[in-house]
């Protein structure tokens, strides 16, 4: 019996567009609520309660966007607000408090889909002077770009020690550009951090799939993640573009795998991320036996990385570790 195990985040794979978790690595279609499974959400009386009370004093409606990654049990963390407005009046910390009243159907953890984003607007009115709260929400995996600002474009566009993110909404066109692209949950005075990440919105690129061919990008909008600090060298969660088939990976390293008695051969390589999200520059951190270093090494060439990260920066620049493991048993 022959086992990969590759270690580093290979949720969402280029290959099988056709399953559920393909489909939505993909392009992030006008009907994403389609995709969601509820198992809890927050009551009527939940989401009054929750309403600023400054902004009810003041007779105030408002907006504001919620990012979490949701975790296999279906239950939200590591939550942001990408926008509110009007700045002042609490809708973003009122809608932090109401991330604990959603919860999502559980899946199997470590499968593709256990690795989920959510993203929440929010509109909050007083109608008739009674708090009054409208949500949705969709599935908010990036779309795989074939082009998107680098680390230079985004640092050059940044405002002034501005730390921050928002989140675009984005008609595709033909080309696969973007156009008539808006920041969700912005007040009415757009705000530095969202001008920023507008003035890069012409330099992404949708890259055509199966299930939307270049014909149909016109017709998807998409959502953009774009935040502004200090990049870390390293990527936490890199998604994959490309990953090596699993002949490529038996022929590099099964004849190793056959020299241990155990029939395992595993390295750790630490690569660049380079132009068109492929692995270069890779050196060996460990490996076992000698020879698994230089052969995973090799294997890196085959991955490649999304251009643009869930958590809005660029990837091209960055450092990734990869740690790989063949059993053949």
């Amino acid at each position: 019996m022959l086992e990969f195990l590759v270690w580093a985040v290979l949720a969402q794979p280029a290959q099988a567009p056709t399953s559920r978790s393909a489909m939505r690595s993909e392009v992030l279609t006008p009907d994403p609520s389609a995709r969601i499974d509820w198992v809890r959400r927050p009551s009527g009386a939940d989401l009054a309660r929750f309403y600023p009370s400054r902004a009810i004093d003041r007779e105030q409606g408002g907006r504001s966007v919620l990012r979490c990654l949701v975790r296999p049990d279906g239950r939200l963390e590591r939550c942001a607000v990408l926008g509110e407005g009007p700045a002042g009046f609490g809708f973003g910390q009122a809608t932090l408090g109401l991330a604990s009243y959603f919860q999502m159907t559980p899946v199997a953890p470590g499968t593709a889909d256990a690795d989920r984003t959510v993203v929440i607007p929010i509109t909050w009115s007083l109608g008739g002077g009674r708090p009054d709260v409208q949500w949705t929400a969709g599935m908010s995996p990036v779309p795989n770009f074939s082009q998107a600002p680098d680390r230079a474009a985004v640092a050059a566009a940044r405002p002034a020690g501005a730390v921050g993110e928002t989140l675009l909404s984005c008609q595709g066109t033909v080309t696969g550009g973007l156009s008539g692209c808006t920041a969700l949950g912005g007040g009415e005075v757009q705000t530095p951090v969202e001008a920023a990440a507008l003035s890069l919105a012409d330099r992404f690129r949708l890259q055509p799939t199966a299930t939307t061919p270049t014909e149909r990008l016109r017709q998807v909008r998409v959502t953009v993640p774009v935040r502004f600090g200090d990049e870390p060298a390293y990527l936490a969660r890199p998604r994959w573009a490309r990953t090596p088939t699993g002949q490529e990976m038996q022929a590099a390293l099964r004849p190793l795998a056959a020299t241990r008695e155990d029939r395992t051969a595993e390295a750790r390589v630490d690569c660049q991320v380079g132009p068109g999200g492929a692995l270069t520059a890779c050196r060996v951190l460990s490996e076992s036996p000698a020879g698994a270093g230089a052969a995973a090494a090799a294997l890196a060439e085959r991955f490649a990385v999304r251009l643009w990260t869930d958590e809005g920066s660029p990837t091209v620049g960055a450092r990734v570790r990869l740690p790989l493991r063949y059993v053949d048993d």
